[in-house]
């Protein structure tokens, strides 16, 4: 009865290691902890169409945390935002773009699950782009991420973004496409983002795959122990 119990209270404790969660590592918002004027390197940027071509480092363009002044105290939005901060694909964060056609632009930000299990995975936040786009997971548009770039409402206000399900084995990929509306003159672009909730299982260390000799072992020692409880049955 002792052993049974010990074994019951064992799968108890191992049930409950599997359910606990964490936060997903690597989900990091715009410029937290930055300077202005310094270079996010988590966020890469990249340009589909139009005139901005951000800041090399290295073999990566990155974004500049936004400084001082127009438009990052106004009217970009820095309202209830946490820890982030604007980042924009210039120094200049006021630096006019795309004067006759629409820019669009790619942000994007990895996360490695690695030694997690995908389908426990979630996460939410809120975002906010000069002047609209949509939040992609792994290439994928989040439902309800759309901000409309026709309106100034892009930079005015956050809108939230979720994400379930879409998570996959190792490395993943949020992408905040950003379409910047086009203007003849004071047309800045930028993002900013804001991680509210993540979870995920807890990381577990994967079982070692003993060797030959070690398996032959345990094998026979198996063995033994089941001969060793039938006699104990046997005698009872």
């Amino acid at each position: 009865m002792n052993h049974a119990k010990t074994a019951v209270t064992a799968g108890l404790v191992l049930l409950s290691l599997q359910a606990a969660a964490s936060v997903i590592p690597g989900l990091i918002n715009t410029g937290e902890g930055l300077a202005a004027g310094a270079i996010d390197t988590h966020y890469a940027f990249s340009v589909l169409s139009g005139t901005a071509t951000g800041t090399p480092l290295g073999q990566g363009i990155y974004g500049v945390v936004g400084s001082p002044g127009w438009p990052v105290e106004s009217p970009w939005t820095t309202a209830n935002v946490g820890l982030a901060q604007w980042l924009a694909p210039s120094a200049n964060t006021a630096q006019s773009f795309d004067p006759v056609s629409n820019g669009t632009y790619d942000w994007t930000l990895s996360f490695d699950l690695t030694g997690h299990n995908p389908a426990t995975a979630s996460l939410s936040g809120q975002w906010a782009a000069d002047n609209g786009g949509v939040v992609e997971l792994n290439g994928v548009p989040l439902p309800g991420s759309a901000i409309d770039f026709n309106t100034d409402s892009g930079f005015t206000q956050l809108t939230p973004f979720s994400a379930q399900a879409g998570f996959k084995p190792g490395l993943n990929t949020l992408t905040f496409e950003v379409v910047n509306r086009g203007q003849l003159t004071g047309n800045p672009t930028g993002l900013l983002v804001d991680f509210t909730a993540s979870s995920i299982d807890s990381k577990t260390l994967a079982t070692p795959v003993p060797e030959p000799g070690s398996t032959t072992m345990l094998i026979t020692g198996l063995g033994l122990l089941a001969v060793t409880v039938r006699r104990r049955s046997a005698t009872v």
